[in-house]
């Protein structure tokens, strides 16, 4: 099934596409910047597509497939796992096995991560993507908040389950680290795309590495997305469950318009809902005159 918007054959998105891979090239402004996003401004803030409520707005990135490209290869990036302790008997696991033992730049404990992020304001800039035991992610989240430092608030950690099994929330239950399981997520987080809920009108979406990411990818990038968060996913065989419950959060009639952005480009646009949204009906059979 295509895209519903088809934004990638549209001349719209290539005109603009081509604009900002030109101003990346050329502009000393953008020259720092990393990544190229795409920016879905909605009409309403984003609810649950199925109990019509607001999402937590829980930091955790939810990720989005991409069929056509891998937008990052783990084995370029420099990554930080956070492990409940004791991390000893993991840690060992992890880097005595050569399927996993050059994945992670470090491997620290939770204590130790929240000394190193609060004596340091460099920390973490060693690194491009935090990932986290899910059982502390709320916490490693917190540790960032706490953080005056500017470079802690633009990283989100990726949540990570040590193996298929690994049920138990309580950090007292001691989990070993099934590593073809490990390896796999890693690979997931890395080559896919991903988004994150918030309280506003609007989702940045990384849809392209600069000078890295071909045009045409970026393209099929963009219909992927779109595709993700507008389409109602199909539900597993046999069950009542969606196959992903992330996707098809974003009706299209609530999109009110796209564009492409890098961190210190202006926005580029590329699709405009000229439709009036619906609005809602107020209830006021509570006010008594």
């Amino acid at each position: 099934m295509s895209s519903p918007l088809n934004l990638s054959k549209d001349t719209n998105t290539a005109k603009a596409l081509d604009s900002l891979l030109y101003h990346c090239q050329n502009d000393k402004a953008l020259e720092n910047d990393k990544f190229i996003n795409l920016n879905i401004n909605t009409f309403k803030i984003i609810r649950h597509r199925s109990n019509n409520i607001k999402f937590e707005y829980n930091n955790i990135p939810r990720i989005i497939p991409l069929t056509s490209c891998k937008l990052q290869d783990y084995k370029e990036l420099e990554i930080l796992l956070i492990l409940n302790d004791p991390i000893a008997t993991n840690k060992n696991l992890i880097l005595s096995d050569n399927s996993t033992s050059d994945i992670f730049k470090d491997i620290v404990s939770l204590k130790r991560f929240r000394r190193y992020v609060s004596g340091s304001h460099k920390y973490l800039k060693n690194y491009d993507i935090i990932m986290t035991d899910y059982r502390l992610h709320h916490t490693v989240v917190d540790i960032l908040k706490k953080s005056s430092r500017k470079s802690s608030s633009s990283i989100l950690p990726y949540l990570i389950r040590l193996s298929k099994n690994a049920k138990s929330e309580s950090l007292k239950v001691n989990e070993t680290v099934d590593l073809k399981y490990l390896k796999a997520q890693v690979k997931n987080i890395c080559k896919n795309t991903s988004f994150v809920t918030n309280s506003h009108n609007c989702l940045s979406i990384k849809i392209g590495v600069i000078h890295s990411t071909s045009r045409e990818e970026i393209l099929s990038n963009i219909d992927d997305i779109v595709k993700f968060l507008s389409v109602k996913p199909k539900k597993a065989r046999g069950t009542n469950q969606t196959i992903n419950p992330n996707a098809g959060i974003i009706p299209l009639t609530n999109i009110n318009s796209i564009c492409l952005k890098t961190a210190n480009s202006i926005s580029l646009p590329i699709y405009k809902n000229l439709k009036t949204p619906e609005t809602e009906k107020e209830d006021f059979s509570d006010i008594k005159l």
